[in-house]
């Protein structure tokens, strides 16, 4: 953010980092607002992978980064809790539970899950929920690195998936179905920075952030 060649102040750029589904419509409004308050900005939206997180922000390739939790840890980055949402079975339209308005966990405990590839086994284990209250384990299947190649397995029949909410609006398709899972702890949205980011705009789209989320 310092000055350009010839003096020129350098356009302030806020590169923002978004895993899955995870910006939502606040995160649209607090753009909004950010780039009505500071008209020059340059905003760059990037994705981050499903563990990509800490490594794209220590190696600056993005200034936030809007991420379902859990995060995996690091001292060099903070993350701050934003809203929650509840979690989701995704199946293939014509799955056995497709036409279902909910259903329980125990429900899906003898389907094949596909899940994120090459990610901390607890952080996967979380989305899947893995062991079940019952003590079982699931069933493993295929995986991904991205969430549309997920989406894309489970529309072939290949298994099913667990995704935030919100996911349900971003990825609407006619060949697969979103069924709350009515029973397991929502997932919460997190904003995570650099704890020593000195880029003036991450604290004004913090605000921002912080702003359009219910009290």
């Amino acid at each position: 953010m310092g000055a350009a060649a010839g003096g020129e102040q350098a356009v302030p750029q806020l590169r923002l980092g978004v895993v899955a589904s995870a910006s939502g419509s606040l995160a649209a409004s607090a753009i909004g607002s950010m780039l009505q308050r500071v008209p020059d900005a340059r905003l760059e939206m990037r994705r981050t992978g499903f563990f990509e997180v800490v490594d794209d922000l220590v190696g600056d390739r993005v200034d936030v980064v809007l991420a379902p939790s859990p995060v995996s840890a690091s001292g060099e980055v903070a993350c701050e809790p934003l809203w929650t949402e509840g979690r989701m079975l995704v199946v293939p339209a014509g799955h056995r539970l497709a036409g279902r308005s909910s259903v329980s966990i125990a429900e899906t405990n003898d389907e094949v899950f596909v899940a994120a590839s090459a990610g901390p086994q607890e952080i996967l284990d979380w989305w899947v929920v893995n062991p079940r209250p019952d003590g079982s384990r699931i069933v493993p299947g295929t995986s991904a690195d991205s969430m549309e190649g997920l989406l894309e397995l489970v529309a072939a029949g290949v298994g099913v998936n667990i995704a935030g909410s919100s996911a349900a609006h971003h990825y609407q398709r006619d060949d697969i179905v979103f069924v709350p899972i009515d029973d397991i702890e929502p997932v919460t949205v997190m904003m995570c920075t650099l704890r020593s980011t000195e880029n003036p705009l991450v604290p004004v789209f913090r605000d921002l952030m912080r702003g359009q989320v219910p009290g």
